[in-house]
């Protein structure tokens, strides 16, 4: 009778060594030199053989000066919005072989949405620095002050540059999970920013006067360019790769995820008002692999300067990135989707609202959530006049600088093979919401705003990406 002392599982076993590539940093800079608002910058990154970008290690980067024209600007408290240099942007297109393979619109409310629901108050820290979000000085989401500040002699006029680098969503970022295979193309790859307004990155965090208020806010870019980390690799290794990639009929394809803000309705003031039952039609919503959906509202007044006087007489300037509450108490979030209900029963307190976009993103455990959730910036809140989160004495009646009700339902079902998404290409995608009464007498609810609210449905969902034998790329979803 023999023993065998070792388990061939723990024993070492030598396999081959890992391809050669080599390894490189590359800054590829816009065709354009400054452009300002409204207007774009292209950014083109050549199809070069054996070289392959791990996108989830690359970033945009580009330098903004912007310029604060009013008066007693020294005492404005001037702040960049907490989503930072996001908001910047108002849509970033990405074309291969002259097709559309990606368009982000409204760009900036889709990051608001990411980042709120998916980035912790600590990682706002660093977000600071990268992008000038969140706040290195405290806790309260109010974004970050001017640095340097306005001093006296800066009271009219003040121009301030900043240099942000952050990384994209889509194939050139955080939705394109391989390596992305660029000497397989046949053209290049370009990258259209189209600049928004800066009244969308900046606002005022003191009551405006005639004494104390900022009239125009102007920024031009600069500098602007995609920081690619290049793999390179060796005639022999691209071959292999080419063998074990490709099928049959010589496709090279991957699967990614994208999101898409498909859907926008009013809510007016007098619905807010009077209460009512929301069914959205989500008419763009139309996807083979349909993962979650994230709902939010967002102030609908697209007026420069954005001052807004509510019920409070408050007159601040409103980032259009602060996201909105707009369901009610008891019947919040829900969807129809072909007669199936998701969640089956309606989210019904603001707890339940923030466990299921933890959810969405794998927060099981008691530890962490990933969110920048909280109690004040959450609840039902129409207070578009309003914009200061914390409750300090010089804010009474105001109390939400960045406020951030927002929620990601998942629809990833087990009863689906795989657990893949919906596929919503030929069915109903309704959103229900009931939202409360907010007249007079209503003290947990107060209604305190004269602009109507714009209610946003932001798609996120699966892809699949492709690269055929004469290399052209294509997209599906």
């Amino acid at each position: 009778m023999s023993r065998t002392l070792v388990c061939e599982s723990d024993q070492f076993i030598a396999y081959p060594e890992a391809p050669n590539s080599r390894a490189n940093r590359v800054l590829f800079n816009a065709n354009e030199a400054v452009q300002g608002e409204g207007q774009s910058h292209r950014i083109r990154i050549p199809h070069n053989r054996l070289t392959y970008i791990d996108t989830t290690q690359s970033w945009l980067t580009f330098e903004a000066t912007t310029t604060f024209k009013g008066v007693g600007l020294h005492l404005a408290d001037i702040r960049m919005t907490p989503l930072g240099a996001e908001s910047f942007i108002q849509n970033i297109r990405v074309f291969v072989n002259n097709r559309l393979i990606n368009e982000f619109n409204d760009y900036s409310k889709i990051c608001a949405m990411l980042q709120a629901s998916n980035v912790g108050v600590g990682n706002n820290f660093g977000n600071s620095l990268t992008a000038g979000s969140g706040s290195d000085a405290s806790f309260e989401n109010e974004g970050q002050e001017l640095d340097p500040e306005p001093a006296l002699a800066d009271t009219t006029v003040y121009p301030i540059t900043r240099q942000y680098s952050f990384p994209l969503i889509g194939l050139m970022g955080c939705g394109n999970p391989k390596m992305l295979p660029v000497g397989e193309l046949t053209s290049d790859i370009e990258i259209q920013i189209t600049w928004g307004n800066s009244w969308d990155a900046f606002y005022q965090n003191t009551t405006a006067s005639s004494t104390v208020k900022i009239d125009s806010i102007n920024s031009v870019f600069s500098s602007v360019g995609y920081s690619a980390h290049v793999i390179t690799v060796g005639e022999s290794v691209n071959t292999e790769i080419q063998k074990r990639s490709r099928d049959e009929d010589g496709i090279m394809s991957w699967s990614g995820q994208l999101w898409s803000l498909d859907a926008r309705n009013i809510l007016t003031i007098a619905q807010m008002k009077s209460g009512t039952h929301v069914n959205n039609i989500l008419s763009g919503f139309r996807y083979k692999s349909l993962k979650n959906i994230s709902c939010s509202g967002f102030n609908s007044d697209n007026t420069n300067p954005p001052y807004v006087v509510g019920t409070t007489n408050d007159t601040r300037s409103v980032p259009p990135t602060n996201q909105y509450g707009f369901w009610g108490a008891h019947n919040q979030v829900r969807y129809n989707i072909a007669g199936r209900h998701y969640p089956q029963t309606y989210l019904a307190a603001d707890s339940e609202l923030a466990a299921k976009t933890n959810e969405t993103f794998g927060n099981h455990f008691n530890g962490t959530t990933n969110n920048t959730f909280c109690s004040k910036g959450f609840h039902y809140n129409q207070r578009i006049s309003g914009v200061c989160m914390s409750d300090r004495v010089e804010n009474i009646n105001v109390n939400m600088t960045a406020p951030q009700s927002l929620c990601i339902v998942p629809l990833e079902d087990s009863e689906i093979v795989g657990n893949a998404g919906i596929d919503t290409t030929a069915v109903q995608v309704v959103a229900q919401h009931e939202v409360d009464s907010t007249g007079t007498g209503n003290t947990l609810f107060p209604f305190d705003s004269k602009k109507d609210l714009l209610m946003c449905y932001c798609a996120n969902y699966d892809v699949l990406y492709s690269i055929n034998k004469d290399g052209i790329m294509s997209v599906s979803y």
